[in-house]
């Protein structure tokens, strides 16, 4: 295989026994196509698979530990990530003319840029957060409102007990939907997590606006066994859940589809990052051309389940992966991610407090209905009742 717009002189792509180390996720890199890239380049490929964000970071700023020449953090991760001046910037001429998404390179500049003109992360693979629903209970769910299903749906003064939300994310759904209702100014979901007092304003609008819903909430997810559960004692009820969970529950054999929120999908990405430590960065920017051309990057969509940043590697990925994608991002909705930026520790520790709060406010009531006065009929002047029969 012949490395598509590889920047590294041919005289390096046959060389052999050459080595890079990569701290990853363990699914992200089909077997197939890392020998495909060793017999291609002579780079051999050294995986350590990780399981967390935190574990990546602390094994990567560990001065113990393997020297790694790459790593995939999630997006979310930029602060933690800048602090610990553990990375180098990317050069231009690595990414500059690779197909890759341009809302989420956005992101990667908004983010990720630690200095000036520095690009530290390129995005690899996404996903999202959809609203699902048991399709076999519930037909006429999705096609009622224009537009399609959205958070809405989540948080609806006129169910009971029939959403089932992630506990933070949920609340910032609710802020989407707020926000489309002009409820709030726009791009206030993201002020709120660079700056305190924007934050203490807009999460306390934001719990106001659930506290008054939230007889819609029928559960808060805690792993994929309450999903599961959520969908059998409950078939109506809709969720807000990672898509990667819906595959599950139709692999169980639940009749359960989903759809992007027509207000904007919850989104993450992740991506690769170049450390300063690497010993072998030549090899790494071979690695990440390769990764991200795009058919291999489509070739890799059927064995990881998640969506490719390149444009266009669908096209080289299977059947019922393009048809899961479509059903799921109708029209526009890849390019109405919501994809929000990293915030600090006290963000955190203020979002869970104002979660307390909902949770202990107790459920709205209903005003009782109004019941207009009956007024006692009399019978006209001059006339009188007539007498029952004894």
């Amino acid at each position: 295989m012949v490395i598509a717009g590889s920047s590294a002189p041919a005289t390096l792509l046959s060389a052999p026994n050459r080595q890079l180390r990569i701290l990853s996720w363990p699914d992200y890199f089909p077997p197939r196509l890392l020998k495909e890239f060793t017999l291609s380049t002579g780079i051999e490929v050294e995986i350590t698979p990780i399981f967390s964000n935190a574990e990546m970071f602390y094994r990567a700023l560990e001065p113990k530990s393997i020297p790694f020449d790459l790593v995939t953090p999630g997006h979310g991760w930029a602060r933690r990530w800048s602090s610990s001046r553990l990375l180098r910037p990317f050069r231009e001429a690595v990414y500059g003319d690779l197909a890759l998404d341009p809302l989420l390179v956005g992101a990667a500049h908004r983010d990720w840029s630690f200095t000036s003109g520095g690009l530290y992360w390129l995005p690899t693979v996404w996903g999202s957060e959809v609203v699902a629903w048991r399709s076999d209970r519930n037909a006429e769910f999705g096609h009622s409102s224009e537009g399609g299903p959205g958070y809405a749906d989540i948080w609806n003064v006129g169910s009971d007990n029939k959403s089932l939300i992630r506990v933070s994310s949920g609340f910032t759904g609710a802020g989407l939907l707020m926000a489309s209702r002009e409820l709030l100014n726009p791009g206030d979901l993201w002020a709120a997590r660079q700056d305190k007092v924007t934050m203490e304003r807009v999460w306390g609008e934001i719990i106001a606006f659930c506290i008054a819903r939230k007889a819609s909430i029928g559960g808060y997810l805690s792993g994929f066994p309450s999903v599961e559960l959520f969908f059998r004692k409950n078939p109506l009820g809709i969720a807000q859940i990672n898509e990667s969970w819906v595959d599950k529950l139709q692999s169980l054999g639940l009749k359960v589809i989903s759809r992007a929120p027509k207000e904007g999908a919850l989104a993450w990405a992740d991506g690769f990052a170049l450390t300063h430590r690497g010993r072998n960065q030549s090899e790494a920017e071979t690695f990440v051309r390769y990764w991200l051309d795009q058919e291999v990057a489509g070739r890799s969509l059927s064995s990881h389940g998640f969506h490719s940043a390149v444009i266009g590697a669908e096209s080289h990925a299977g059947f019922q992966y393009r048809m899961r994608l479509q059903e799921r991002y109708p029209g526009e909705a890849r390019s109405q991610l919501q994809l929000m930026p990293s915030a600090g520790e006290w963000f955190t520790e203020k979002r869970a407090a104002f979660i307390r709060d909902f949770l202990e406010a107790p459920i709205p009531q209903p005003p009782p209905p109004e019941v207009e006065p009956v007024e006692e009929s009399l019978p006209p002047e001059g006339e009188k009742p007539a007498l029952e029969k004894s």
